[in-house]
C-alpha cells in the first residue's frame, strides 16, 4: 500500500510540474482554471488514460490508486453483510445517537457500474460520514459485465429494504451516491416508489450518470476537461446494459417518471461531461413537483469531491451534503 501511495504522489507531482510549464508558456487549458485545478484534472486524466479493458485488471488498478481514509480516526468502522453483499458501517464519533432508530446515510459508490469498492471510496465515504454526523452504510453491489443490469439496481433496493427491516425509519434514511452510484440512487428511488414502499427522507446524487444514452452536448464539449471519454463511457455502458435499451428508465432515470420523489440535492461540475444531463434531470424533477436543489460548481470536473484533501471546492461540496443530510434526518 505504501508503494502504491508513493507512486501516486509521484505522478501527482509530475502533473503539477507539467501544468506549471504549460501555464507559463501557453496559459491554462480552461481560462478559469487555476494551476491547482488543472494539475488535478491532468493527474486524473492520466490515471484514466488507456484504462484496461479487462474488468478484473481495471478494478485492481482503481484499488491501487485509492487513498487511505485521512479522517479514519473520526469514525468507527464495522464490517457487515447485507443480503449477501459486503458492506461497512462508518459511525462518526460525533454522532448523537447510534441505535437502530438513529439516522442512516446509505451510500452507493460509483465506478461506471464496472468498478468501485469499499477500498476505492473509503476516504470519500469517511468524509461524508463525518460531514453529515450520521451512521453511514456503504455497500458493494454486483458489478458488470459479470452482473449486468438489473443486478446493481436490485442490490441497491435490497440494501434499502434491509435497513427498514432492521428497524430504521425510512424517514430517517438518506440515500446518496456519485456517478454511476448517483444514477443508481435516482433509479432506486423510482423503483421503491413503484413498488409502493415508503421512500427515504431525501437523496443526494453527486455527478449522477442519469442518461446512459449520452445524448447531451456536454458529453463531447467537456470531454477535454474531464477524465473519461465518450468511447470509454460507451464501453462501460455496454457492459452494464448488455444489449438493453439505455433509455430504459431503470437504466437512465432521466427518462423515468419522477413524480413523488423525496427532496433531492444534485451536485455537478460545470466542466464535466455530465453537466447537461444533470441540469436536464433537475429541470424535469422540478416540473414533476419534486423539491430539487441543483448545485452546479463552476469549472469543476467529475466528482471533484475526491480531491477534497487539496481542493477547497471538494471539501466545501462535501460540507453542503453534510448539512443537507442533517437537515432531512433531524428530529
Amino acid at each position: 500500500m505504501l508503494l502504491d501511495l508513493a507512486s501516486t504522489l509521484m505522478r501527482l507531482v509530475r502533473s503539477g510540474a507539467l501544468t506549471a510549464v504549460q501555464h507559463a508558456t501557453l496559459g491554462p487549458r480552461r481560462p478559469e482554471w487555476t494551476w491547482r485545478q488543472e494539475s488535478l484534472a491532468r493527474f486524473i486524466q492520466g490515471e484514466f488514460a488507456n484504462v484496461p479493458t479487462d474488468p478484473v485488471v481495471l478494478r485492481r488498478r482503481m484499488e491501487a490508486m485509492a487513498l487511505p481514509p485521512m479522517l479514519r480516526p473520526l469514525v468507527r468502522c464495522k464490517d457487515e453483510q447485507v443480503a449477501g453483499m459486503k458492506a461497512r458501517w462508518y459511525e462518526p464519533r460525533s454522532a448523537k445517537t447510534t441505535g437502530d432508530d438513529s439516522p442512516v446515510l446509505l451510500y452507493l459508490h460509483g465506478g461506471g457500474y464496472v468498478f468501485g469498492s469499499l477500498k476505492t471510496h473509503a476516504d470519500f465515504i469517511v468524509r461524508l460520514a463525518v460531514a453529515s454526523g450520521v451512521r453511514t452504510l456503504a455497500i458493494e453491489y454486483r458489478l458488470a459485465p459479470e452482473h449486468p443490469y438489473p443486478a446493481a439496481l436490485d442490490d441497491c433496493v435490497t440494501a434499502y429494504h434491509w435497513l427498514i427491516r432492521r428497524g430504521v425509519d425510512p424517514h430517517r434514511i438518506v440515500v446518496a451516491g456519485e456517478s454511476a452510484g448517483g444514477g443508481l440512487t435516482l433509479s432506486s428511488l423510482c423503483k421503491v416508489r413503484d413498488e409502493g414502499d415508503p421512500l427515504p427522507a431525501a437523496a443526494v446524487a453527486i455527478s449522477p450518470w442519469c442518461d446512459l444514452a449520452m445524448t447531451f452536448p456536454s458529453i463531447d464539449g467537456n470531454e477535454p476537461y474531464d477524465f473519461s471519454s465518450r468511447r470509454q463511457s460507451s464501453i462501460w455502458r455496454s457492459w452494464y446494459t448488455a444489449g438493453a435499451d439505455p433509455q430504459l428508465p431503470e437504466i437512465s432515470p432521466l427518462y423515468g417518471d419522477l413524480t413523488g420523489l423525496p427532496p433531492l440535492l444534485l451536485q455537478v461540475g460545470g466542466a464535466e461531461m455530465l453537466a447537461d444531463e444533470v441540469a436536464a434531470f433537475a429541470h424535469k424533477a422540478d416540473q414533476a413537483g419534486v423539491n430539487v436543489t441543483l448545485e452546479t460548481w463552476d469549472h469543476m470536473f467529475h466528482i471533484w469531491h475526491f480531491a477534497a484533501l487539496v481542493l477547497p471546492q471538494g471539501a466545501a461540496a462535501i460540507d453542503h451534503i453534510g448539512r443537507f443530510v442533517r437537515y432531512h434526518t433531524s428530529d
